[in-house]
């Protein structure tokens, strides 16, 4: 629709587009961006409270193939930021994907007591990004194949909001949510990604562990180089006990009609000073 809007001249410039809307629009912009993709786990869950459980489901999530065949190319993510933030970990790899692994680890969780039939839901938030609702497809059907009783369910963006940011200590702990958000960091400095998704009190945050938290209290004031080593420990604190599994850095399109010339921004932004309308 909006590809459409820029090729009929009803609008300048389109964003948000799908790799293959560049197939029929007269100038289209691949740009990377800040935003990444990532499942977020409720560790309060029952089944997905065992971390082998977690990491079960890092490996059952082909993140190349969902790269290529999704998203028209793009970066596997290591962290839930890229590495234009302060605090990026360039230490860290990704999850393989490892199908045989996976199952084995479910198995291996079932058999010391965690009740791996207790409801998955990959809870998608309609429209949040291009293809994210086949995305949330893949992952319900890569985890029941592993063993996990996981289904998706498309909701509502307000609902789904709702449930997202309603805090950590708030979660039932039967609701078994994957959340599948896409974080942006426009300040570019891991801090901001802590302060919802690390923290204990966290606003988006379905994780807890207070020796992090400290950790946090102790790098918040820092600046230049210690603030980035500070930040690069935590991330690979966090990121040890798996609560989160980012996927892509997600590049994005944007259509531009004719005469349009402007040039996309990392940060997503777009400013209008830096855009000209020629003849």
């Amino acid at each position: 629709m909006r590809a459409s809007q820029v090729n009929a001249g009803e609008a300048q410039i389109a964003r948000f587009l799908a790799p293959e809307d560049c197939e029929t629009t007269t100038t289209c912009h691949k740009a990377p961006s800040i935003e990444t993709p990532t499942l977020r786990l409720d560790t309060m869950h029952p089944t997905m409270g065992d971390i082998r459980v977690r990491e079960a489901i890092g490996l059952a999530v082909d993140k190349q193939e969902l790269a290529d065949a999704l998203f028209g190319g793009a970066d596997v993510a290591t962290q839930m930021v890229g590495p234009s933030a302060t605090g990026y970990n360039p230490n860290l790899e990704a999850l393989p994907y490892d199908m045989e692994r996976a199952s084995a680890l479910v198995q291996e969780a079932a058999a010391d007591g965690v009740d791996i039939t207790m409801p998955i839901t990959v809870a998608v938030r309609g429209g949040a990004y291009p293809r994210v609702e086949e995305m949330g497809e893949y992952v319900a059907q890569q985890l029941q194949q592993i063993g996990l009783t996981a289904s998706t369910e498309i909701i509502e963006p307000a609902a789904y909001e709702e449930q997202f940011t309603i805090g950590q200590p708030n979660v039932a702990k039967d609701r078994g949510w994957i959340g599948t958000n896409s974080h942006g960091n426009e300040l570019m400095d891991v801090g901001g990604t802590a302060s919802g998704y690390y923290r204990c009190n966290g606003t988006v945050s379905t994780y807890c562990n207070e020796e992090l938290d400290a950790m946090i209290d102790a790098a918040n004031p820092l600046t230049g180089d210690e603030r980035d080593a500070a930040f690069q420990e935590i991330t690979a604190t966090f990121m040890a006990d798996i609560p989160v599994v980012p996927l892509i850095h997600l590049p994005n399109y944007y259509g531009l009609a004719e005469g349009v010339t402007w040039t996309p921004r990392l940060d997503g932004f777009m400013l209008v000073k830096e855009m000209s309308l020629g003849g």
